[in-house]
């Protein structure tokens, strides 16, 4: 009834619907049992449209999110990568590093060293030795020594016995031992090519079961011991050492 008026102290005896449409119908509004307002159509269930819609984890097969950031003129801009994934750093203007003491520059003789590393036997690394001059110091912790022998068997004449190359040894020298019955001549050749020959020591006469050691006095490249019986026809054998050191 138009301009009815209601007279109560009680909040709760006033009560109003809420209405809407549905294009043809007036509707109370709906809501749940708590007052919250209903969203779906007579209990039914709410279908949403949508394009491309697909909820579920997202994987790096088959999804990527681009991160962006903005240049100074507010626009947007993917940051940017290389080829490899590095982020890239570099800049349209200059890039101020902040650093405690770095120092680019030439390195200079007066204010800078390089220290140059080795190892020793048991891997443990050391610095290269070098005296007040700055020579480095090479010591030898033993000489490396050469140490052969062979048999030979004397004839009527001089025949060599192995040539030996003794151009890199800073000490060489041979002994002939007579293991035979009889008398052997020996000496000591040099040469410089294992070709052409000289005597460089005198014949030394080898008794039987005696020993004679024989030292270049000059150098040329190559040393042998050449032998012979000290009687013809009267044969021995002689056991030739050859020993040096660098």
């Amino acid at each position: 009834m138009p301009n009815f008026r209601v007279f109560t102290d009680q909040p709760s005896d006033l009560k109003t619907l809420v209405y809407g449409s549905d294009g043809t119908v007036d509707r109370v509004l709906l809501t749940d049992g708590t007052g919250a307002l209903a969203m779906y159509a007579a209990g039914g269930s709410l279908t949403v449209a949508a394009t491309n819609l697909d909820i579920r984890d997202l994987t790096a097969t088959s999804d990527n999110i681009l991160i962006y950031g903005q240049d100074s003129g507010a626009t947007k801009r993917v940051v940017l990568t290389d080829t490899n994934g590095a982020l890239a750093m570099y800049a349209t203007s200059t890039v101020t590093v902040a650093a405690t003491d770095l120092d680019i520059r030439d390195l200079t003789a007066t204010s800078d060293n390089i220290l140059i590393y080795g190892q020793d036997s048991g891997a443990t690394k050391r610095v290269v030795l070098t005296d007040t001059n700055g020579n480095v110091q090479v010591m030898n912790q033993r000489r490396l020594l050469t140490d052969t022998n062979e048999a030979v068997g004397t004839g009527t004449n001089y025949a060599g016995a192995t040539a030996r190359d003794i151009g890199e040894q800073s000490a060489a020298s041979f002994a002939v031992l007579n293991t035979g019955a009889n008398g052997a001549t020996v000496k000591l050749q040099l040469s410089p090519n294992n070709s052409d020959w000289l005597d460089d020591t005198a014949e030394t006469t080898v008794a039987a079961g005696t020993l004679v050691a024989l030292a270049p006095s000059k150098f040329l490249r190559y040393a042998r011991i050449s032998h012979k019986s000290q009687t013809s026809g009267s044969d021995t054998s002689l056991t030739i050492w050859y020993q040096a050191q660098v």
